[in-house]
C-alpha cells in the first residue's frame, strides 16, 4: 500500500489535477487535513471543480484554514454551474445562516436547480417541505416528489 500511495504523490507531483485528487482525497480519509488540504488547493489552483468545492467547504468550517464564508460563497459561486453539489453546498449556507443572513427563497432556489443533476438535492427539498422547514409550507405531494 505505502508503494502505491508513492506512486501516486509521484504523479500527482508531475501536475494533473485530476491525479492531484486522489491524494487529497486519500489524506482527508485518514484525518490528515493538512495534507489533503494541500493537495485540494493544488488541484482547485488547477480549475478542478471538485477541489474547488472542497477548498470551500475548508474555508467555510474552518478546517486548518480561518473560517471565510465569503471566499467560500466566492468558491462555490464559481463551479455552481459545473458541479450540483455546488449549488447544494451554496443553498445550506443560505439556509441554514452559515455566516450570513438567512435567505430562504435563494436557498431554495438553488437547490430546485440543482435537482436535476444531483440525488441529495431532492432529498433535501423533500425534507424540507416535510418539515415545513425555512418558511416552506409544509406540502407532502412536494416532498414525495
Amino acid at each position: 500500500m505505502k508503494n502505491e500511495k508513492k506512486e501516486l504523490l509521484k504523479k500527482a507531483a508531475a501536475g494533473d489535477a485530476e491525479t492531484m485528487y486522489l491524494p487529497a482525497q486519500d489524506y482527508e480519509n485518514e484525518g490528515n487535513f493538512d495534507n489533503a488540504f494541500f493537495w485540494y488547493n493544488k488541484t482547485a489552483i488547477q480549475g478542478l471543480a471538485d477541489g474547488i468545492n472542497n477548498v470551500a467547504m475548508y474555508y467555510l468550517e474552518g478546517l486548518v484554514v480561518p473560517p471565510d464564508v465569503d471566499k467560500t460563497i466566492n468558491l462555490l459561486e464559481s463551479i455552481a454551474d459545473k458541479i450540483p453539489v455546488a449549488k447544494i453546498n451554496l443553498a445550506c449556507i443560505y439556509l441554514e445562516e452559515k455566516g450570513c443572513p438567512q435567505d430562504s427563497e435563494k436557498g431554495m432556489e438553488l437547490l430546485r436547480h440543482a435537482v436535476s443533476g444531483e440525488g441529495p438535492a431532492a432529498f433535501t427539498i423533500g425534507k424540507i417541505h416535510l418539515g415545513g422547514m425555512y418558511g416552506a409550507p409544509v406540502d407532502y405531494k412536494i416532498a414525495i416528489e
